[in-house]
């Protein structure tokens, strides 16, 4: 999958405008549950783990900034 479609899917999860309530509820779920288990649920992805861990890495890319 190329990078720049991961990076895409990765910050629609690092997405944090509190007037948009789809993106609270997102976060909240980050907040309880993790992102790797917010990714399944979002996603309906429960077998596709490469792809889940690759969504993840760039997501924790993007909230360090140490984009690689």
């Amino acid at each position: 999958m190329p990078e720049n479609i991961l990076y895409g899917i990765a910050a629609g999860f690092a997405f944090d405008y509190k007037d948009d309530p789809k993106a609270m509820e997102i976060q909240e779920s980050i907040s309880t549950l993790g992102i790797e288990e917010t990714v399944k649920k979002v996603t309906g992805l429960k077998d596709e783990t490469i792809l889940i861990d690759k969504i993840v890495k760039k997501y924790e890319e993007l909230k360090t900034g140490e984009i690689k």
